[in-house]
């Protein structure tokens, strides 16, 4: 459960393992420490964001109606995958993760109360909820950012980027309209068994062989893109460029 969750966060970790420079477009992050703290960086904004409103609902101290919530959620996604193709908030995506985030925190407020966990311990329940997010969304970065490191250089990195985000932005875009409208176009059906456990672990390790192979072959063909040898921050342009 919680498909749309799982594929914000990917919208969001998609983007990591660049940088973007003005005048430049994307660029491939120097090392794996820049691309995991950038990683790091989005996903605590989105815990701290989630975590804010999944308390004040699930107390009950903040309640809306589920239709908006949900929609403003699919909303949220298609937004972020978006981004990655016309940045606004250029290499600070933490901030996407904390606005957007918010909203989430009430459809795990949502989802809790579905759960029909006990009430009479709302404290208990809240709290491992939320580690059980925590852990998932874990997961999630084990298995994807390796696969996404290893593809940065590579010449498909960018194209894989631009359709990976447009098909997240139509899945959301088409949940957008079905909890608006209540309309089912059965886009359910199509995404959740690409999601679901333990099939997830499986793709994701066929992505990851088939990703170093293609690496393996870029690099003997002296095709990879080049790397910033000095990485300026977020917002500032590498000084200096190594050779390919």
């Amino acid at each position: 459960i919680g498909t749309d969750h799982i594929l914000f966060i990917l919208a969001l970790v998609l983007p990591s393992v660049l940088v973007f420079r003005r005048g430049e477009g994307w660029e491939p992050a120097a090392g794996f420490g820049s691309g995991l703290w950038r990683v790091i960086k989005i996903m605590t904004m989105f815990t701290v964001a989630h975590s804010i409103t999944l308390t004040l609902g699930g107390l009950g101290i903040v309640e809306l109606p589920v239709k908006p919530v949900e929609f403003l959620i699919a909303l949220s996604i298609a937004l972020a995958a978006l981004h990655n193709l016309r940045p606004i908030f250029s290499n600070k995506e933490w901030l996407l993760a904390f606005g957007f985030g918010l909203f989430h925190g009430l459809g795990f407020a949502g989802l809790l109360t579905d759960l029909g966990l006990d009430r009479t311990n709302r404290f208990q329940s809240l709290l491992g909820f939320n580690v059980g997010i925590e852990i998932g969304q874990a997961v999630i970065i084990l298995l994807v950012f390796p696969v996404l490191f290893v593809l940065r250089r590579t010449r498909i990195y960018m194209p894989l980027l631009t359709l990976a985000s447009l098909g997240l932005a139509a899945v959301a875009s088409a949940w957008a309209v079905e909890r608006l409208f209540e309309k089912n176009l059965r886009v359910n059906r199509i995404v959740d068994p690409l999601v679901e456990w333990p099939r997830s672990f499986w793709v994701m390790l066929v992505a990851g062989v088939l990703a170093a192979a293609y690496w393996w072959r870029e690099a003997r063909q002296r095709q990879l893109r080049p790397l910033p040898a000095v990485d300026g921050g977020d917002d500032e342009p590498a000084l200096v460029r190594s050779t390919p």
